[in-house]
C-alpha cells in the first residue's frame, strides 16, 4: 500500500520551502553524524582529563581513539566520490 505522507511530514519551518521527506531525512542524518562527531571527541578529551594525561598522552589518545571516527568520516566520503553512495 502506498501511502500520501507528504501532508504530514512537511510540517514546521519546511512547509513553506516544500521540503521532500528525502531532504528532511538527509539534513537530519548529517546533524545527527555531527553531533556524534562531537561527542565522541568529547569523550576522548574527558577520558585525557580524567586520566592526566598530559599534552602528549592526550595527542595520541585522541590520535589513537579519533583515528577510527576518521577512517569512517574518510570511507563515507570516498563512497560518496566514487558512486554517489546508492546501491
Amino acid at each position: 500500500m502506498l501511502y500520501n505522507l507528504r501532508p504530514i511530514l512537511t510540517f514546521g519551518i519546511f512547509k513553506e520551502q516544500n521540503v521532500r521527506l528525502a531532504e528532511m531525512e538527509t539534513l537530519a542524518l548529517n546533524i545527527g553524524l555531527a553531533l556524534f562527531a562531537a561527542f565522541v571527541f568529547f569523550i576522548i578529551y574527558d577520558l585525557a582529563k580524567k586520566s592526566n594525561a598530559g599534552k602528549f598522552g592526550t595527542v595520541i589518545l585522541f590520535g589513537a581513539l579519533g583515528l577510527g571516527l576518521a577512517a569512517f568520516l574518510v570511507k563515507t566520503l570516498v563512497v560518496e566520490m566514487m558512486g554517489g553512495g546508492h546501491i
